[in-house]
């Protein structure tokens, strides 16, 4: 590459970068996996590595590149972690609110503390599910989603929360209304092909509702995904081994049914 062309390419980058958000830099969708936000970085990163300018003067270009790697690891970090991609999307959704307005209105401290207290909610309620606080975590995961109602990793905990937090009949079953709670998640998840939080909460109601192929089918879903998914692997282990053994055991007993009736004839 010519220093002129070096030069050239770095600027109209350096200028372009400023109007777009992590995504558009990228260039992935905002409901793209890790392997794509990964696969983006990498590419990005090799382009505007120092070193693919080793051979280059790049004069008063240099500061611009350094600033264009900034920008390419900061947008990686926010977009590669959970939960600060979390809250990087909330900030997206309550920027494109105030774009929708007349542009007049300057953000008020009552928002911006609003938006603070719903991503301290959020990550309490995650805590409490963990800790199997349901109860908690949902009235926790309600605040969330009064401030980021169309958020899916809101929306999802939410649902699974509700889910949780219904009433069990003495037979181990919930009632209709988890059903449809269940079918909703279900939908969102199916929506939100390529999010990990909805697609893992749909399986793990899928499997404790007994429903183990499809909770299997679901967690695969996962790792497609995020193919080292810790959890996802480790449920979809013990779901195979759990069908392989009911499959083993129901040829076992055909098996000593058959050698039974042999015996009697």
């Amino acid at each position: 590459m010519s220093q002129d062309a070096a030069r050239s390419m770095i600027r109209e980058f350096h200028e372009a970068m400023a109007a777009k958000n992590h995504y558009e830099l990228f260039e992935v969708s905002r409901g793209a996996g890790k392997s794509d936000i990964n696969a983006a970085y990498r590419r990005l990163i090799k382009m505007f590595h120092v070193d693919a300018f080793h051979s280059v003067e790049l004069g008063d270009a240099a500061p611009l590149l350094d600033e264009i790697n900034k920008r390419i690891s900061e947008a990686h970090k926010a977009l590669s972690h959970t939960e600060r991609r979390a809250e990087y999307d909330a900030s997206l959704e309550f920027q494109a609110d105030q774009d929708q307005g007349d542009g007049t209105d300057a953000v008020s401290e009552n928002q911006i503390e609003e938006i603070f207290a719903a991503e301290d909610a959020f990550r309490r309620g995650k805590a409490h599910v963990e800790r199997g606080q349901f109860d908690a975590a949902l009235e926790r995961f309600a605040v969330a989603l009064r401030v980021n109602p169309h958020d899916p990793d809101t929306r999802a905990f939410h649902m699974f929360t509700r889910f949780m937090t219904q009433p069990v009949s003495k037979a181990g079953r919930r009632g209709p209304e988890a059903e449809k709670i269940l079918n909703d998640l279900g939908t969102l998840a199916r929506d939100e092909k390529e999010r990990v939080v909805p697609v893992l909460l749909y399986a793990k109601l899928l499997k404790l509702n007994g429903d183990n192929k499809k909770a299997a089918a679901a967690f695969r879903r996962v790792l497609s995904i995020e193919d080292k998914h810790a959890e996802a692997t480790r449920e979809l282990r013990l779901l195979q081994s759990r069908m392989q053994d009911d499959s083993g055991s129901k040829g076992g007993f055909l098996e000593k049914l058959k050698g039974f009736l042999n015996r009697k004839v």
